[in-house]
C-alpha cells in the first residue's frame, strides 16, 4: 500500500514546479510600460558621429580624385579607410592624408573628430581658413599641414604645439631660401601673444623704388587691395637676407615704421651709405609675406644716399715680366682704392658684394691706390678679378670673365742631339725663345710611344728631368738602350708631342753581340 503514497509525492512536486515556471514566465513577459529612464534611447557612438564627419571631408576635398580613396564612405569599419586609425571604442585617433590629391576647403566637420590626436594633411592642395574650432585641441600630440594654401589665421587651440610642429611651419613661411615661394601663410589669431598673423591672400606690394631728398629717402611702392597699412623693415648692411622668424621678429633688418592708408614713406636723416627696405602689407587678419629679393634697390644696388657704386674697372689686362705678371686696369672717376681678387686653377666664375666680401675666389690684394699690381711667381692657371671700391662700397659683380694671364705653348726644341761621355750621355738641343725651361723625359726600352701632353704629363716614359734651364741634360750611368724626348716649357704649357724619340737611340756599354 506503500506504493501509491509514493506516486502521489512525486505528482506534488512537478506540480510545484510547474506553477513555479510558470509565474517566472510570466513576470519576464510583462506588458506593463517600461520607466521613462529605462526607455530612453543609447547615445549614438563616436565611431558614427566620425563616420559622418569624415564624410564631409571627403566630399569637401574631391574624394573620388583622391590618389588612395579604399573604402571611403563604404559601410566597412573606419578602421580599414585608407589613412585612418581608430582606438579601441571605434573613435578616429589618427588620420594620415599626406600628398594624397586633396583640394579644395576643409569641412568644419572635421573639428568635432572627439578622440583624434594626430592629423596629418601635408602635401596637398588644400585652401581657405583652416577650421577655427576643435573639440579636443588640446590633446593634440601632432599637426602636419605644410605645403598647402591655408589663408586667414591658425587656431589658438593649438598653441601647445608651437615648440614642435607649428614652429617649423613659421620657419617655413618667414625664412624661406631664395627663390622658394611659399603659399601657406598661417599664424595666429590672438595677435596679443605678439605675433603677425599671416594671410596668403594679401600680396606683397610691389615696384616698391625710391627717390632721394636731401638727407632723406622717400619710399614709393603699389597699393594692395585689401590691405589698410602696411610695414616697413631696413638694414644698412644686408642687402637680401631679411626675415621674419616664427617669433614675427624680423632677421637681418629691423623694423622702420607702420605705414597706415598710405604707399609713402620717407626716412628722415637715413644712414649715408648703404639701405636697404622691404614692405608688406597688411589688414586685420594678417601681413603678405616678406619676399627678401623685393627690396628697394636699383639694378642689383641698395638705396643709398651720396654717389653710387663705383662700377667694374675697364681694360683689365696683364703682361709678363720674368716669372711674375703685372696685372693692370683703367682709374675709376670716384673709386679711392681698388680689390684684387684671384682664384688658382679650376674656377672661372667669382662673386663680389658690395661690402668687399668674395665668394668661390679669394682677395690677393685690398686697398691699392695705383691702377697695377705685380703678382711674383703665380701658379700657371691663375684667374685674376679687380672692383673699384670707395667710402660707399665696392663695385658689386658676379663675373665669369676673368682675366687669365697664358702664354702661346712653345714648339718642340729642333736638333736634338745626344753623346756618350764616359759612362754617361750627353742630350742637348737648340735653344727655343719662347721656352723658360725644358723637361726631358726618357725609357729604356720602347722606342716609339711616348706622349707628353701640354701640362708635362707623360704616358709610356718617364720624367727623367723638369725646369732645365740649360739647353742640355747629363744622363749618369744609363741601361744599355736609351730614348729620349725633350719639351719645351713656359706658363702656357710644355711642348706636347707623341711617337718617335727627339734623341735617337744611344747604347752604352758592350753591344749584345759580344761575348
Amino acid at each position: 500500500m506503500a506504493r501509491p503514497s509514493i506516486c502521489r509525492s512525486r505528482f506534488a512536486a512537478l506540480l510545484t514546479v510547474l506553477i513555479l515556471v510558470t509565474t517566472l514566465s510570466s513576470c519576464r513577459s510583462d506588458p506593463r510600460p517600461a520607466d521613462d529612464s529605462r526607455s530612453r534611447a543609447a547615445p549614438t557612438s563616436c565611431a558614427e558621429t566620425d563616420r559622418a564627419a569624415l564624410t564631409a571631408l571627403y566630399n569637401a576635398t574631391d574624394g573620388p580624385n583622391w590618389h588612395d580613396n579604399t573604402n571611403w564612405l563604404s559601410q566597412q569599419p573606419l578602421s580599414t579607410w585608407f589613412g585612418v586609425t581608430t582606438a579601441e571604442n571605434g573613435c578616429v585617433s589618427r588620420l594620415h592624408l599626406r600628398n594624397n590629391n586633396l583640394t579644395g576647403e576643409l569641412a568644419p566637420e572635421l573639428g568635432t573628430l572627439p578622440e583624434l590626436l594626430y592629423l596629418n594633411l601635408r602635401d596637398n592642395s588644400l585652401t581657405g581658413q583652416f577650421p577655427l574650432e576643435w573639440e579636443n585641441a588640446a590633446k593634440f600630440t601632432n599637426l602636419y599641414i605644410r605645403g598647402n594654401n591655408f589663408s586667414g589665421c591658425f587656431p589658438n587651440q593649438f598653441a601647445h604645439l608651437e615648440k614642435g610642429i607649428l614652429r617649423d611651419l613659421h620657419e617655413l613661411i618667414s625664412q624661406a631660401p631664395t627663390g622658394v615661394s611659399i603659399d601657406v601663410s598661417i599664424g595666429y589669431c590672438d595677435t596679443s601673444r605678439g605675433r603677425f598673423p599671416l594671410n596668403s591672400a594679401l600680396s606683397t606690394p610691389s615696384n616698391l623704388s625710391y627717390t632721394l631728398q636731401g638727407s632723406s629717402i622717400n619710399l614709393h611702392w603699389d597699393p594692395v587691395a585689401g590691405a589698410d597699412h602696411y610695414i616697413l623693415y631696413h638694414d644698412d648692411f644686408y642687402d637680401s637676407r631679411c626675415r621674419i622668424t616664427e617669433l614675427a621678429s624680423p632677421k637681418f633688418c629691423r623694423l622702420l615704421a607702420t605705414v597706415h592708408g598710405e604707399t609713402t614713406y620717407t626716412h628722415v636723416e637715413a644712414p649715408g651709405g648703404r639701405n636697404f627696405y622691404w614692405v608688406r602689407a597688411c589688414n586685420s587678419s594678417g601681413c603678405s609675406p616678406l619676399i627678401s629679393e623685393n627690396t628697394a634697390r636699383p639694378a642689383g644696388a641698395p638705396v643709398r644716399l651720396g654717389i653710387d657704386f663705383p662700377p667694374i674697372p675697364s681694360n683689365f689686362t696683364y703682361a709678363f715680366e720674368g716669372t711674375s705678371v703685372i696685372l693692370s686696369w683703367d682709374p675709376v672717376e670716384g673709386a679711392d682704392y681698388y680689390n684684387l681678387y684671384y682664384h688658382r686653377r679650376s674656377s672661372i666664375f667669382c662673386m663680389v658684394e658690395s661690402d668687399g666680401t668674395s665668394g668661390a675666389c679669394d682677395l690677393l690684394a685690398a686697398n691699392l691706390t695705383t691702377t697695377t699690381y705685380t703678382h711674383v711667381d703665380p701658379e700657371k692657371r691663375t684667374n685674376f678679378w679687380v672692383a673699384a671700391c670707395s667710402s660707399v662700397g665696392c663695385s658689386p659683380f658676379q663675373a665669369e670673365s676673368p682675366v687669365r694671364p697664358v702664354e702661346d705653348i712653345p714648339p718642340a726644341p729642333s736638333n736634338p742631339t745626344f753623346a756618350p761621355e764616359g759612362t754617361s750621355i750627353v742630350v742637348s738641343w737648340d735653344p727655343v725663345d719662347e721656352a723658360d725651361y725644358y723637361n726631358v723625359y726618357h725609357h729604356h726600352h720602347l722606342d716609339n710611344f711616348c706622349t707628353v701632353q701640354s701640362d708635362g704629363f707623360s704616358i709610356l716614359c718617364k720624367q727623367l728631368a723638369s725646369g732645365l734651364i740649360e739647353n742640355t741634360f747629363t744622363h749618369k750611368d744609363p741601361d744599355r738602350r736609351n730614348f729620349y724626348w725633350v719639351a719645351a716649357c713656359n706658363r702656357g704649357g710644355c711642348s706636347p708631342f707623341e711617337g718617335q724619340p727627339a734623341a735617337l737611340p744611344a747604347e752604352s756599354g758592350s753591344s749584345d753581340n759580344d761575348n
